[in-house]
């Protein structure tokens, strides 16, 4: 069995570190937009009930006041 490993030339190694790259930056970008969706508001204040929606921007609907 050959490590071919043990042989990387530099163009081999610059484009590994490259395909990495791209994908922690994709792996960052939807953790960051998921968080930023589940923090609760979206802007809004507590009388508003958000949630977020797979395909576009978060929905908010306002709550109904209970104290009546």
């Amino acid at each position: 069995m050959r490590w071919y490993l043990l042989n990387l030339r530099r163009g081999d190694v610059m484009g590994i570190l490259f395909i990495v790259m791209v994908l922690g930056g994709l792996v960052a970008g939807f953790y960051l937009r998921h968080s930023s969706l589940q923090d609760g508001g979206n802007g809004f204040g507590p009388e508003w009930d958000c949630t977020a929606n797979a395909r576009g921007e978060a929905i908010c609907i306002k709550k109904i006041d209970q104290t009546r």
